[in-house]
């Protein structure tokens, strides 16, 4: 019997790829629906914005905990540039009304570009 039928959730989870981890995602979010509890989190996350914020922080910290490259000397300059301006725009526009009513003005564009910002330090942090 091969050690690779006995290994723990958190080695399963150290493998993933980026498919697998889209798949996972995509069945907690359908779950949340299916079950009815998706307008609750809504509500909750709408609610209070540092849920959100904070949320989307421990996520990147899992991120970058998990990833190959946990040393800051082995990410380019660039790089933690683009990380600062995202967490910079991610607190702004959950605490800062002008933030919030210049997307609101602006969307769909400055939500999508929030977005990819988001995607991009996810990347980023977890090469």
């Amino acid at each position: 019997m091969s050690s690779r039928h006995n290994r723990s959730a958190l080695d399963a989870y150290k493998d993933l790829d980026i498919g697998t981890a889209l798949a996972l995602m995509l069945f907690a979010v359908v779950g949340l629906v299916q079950t009815g509890l998706m307008l609750d989190i809504v509500e909750l996350l709408t609610k209070y914005k540092f849920l959100p914020l904070a949320a989307s922080y421990g996520a990147y910290a899992v991120v970058f905990a998990s990833s190959g490259t946990r040393n800051p000397s082995n990410y380019h300059p660039i790089e933690w540039v683009i990380v600062t301006l995202t967490a910079v725009v991610m607190t702004t526009n959950a605490f800062m009304v002008e933030v919030q009513t210049a997307v609101s003005n602006l969307n769909p564009w400055a939500s999508v570009v929030i977005m990819v910002l988001m995607i991009i330090t996810g990347a980023i942090l977890g090469k």
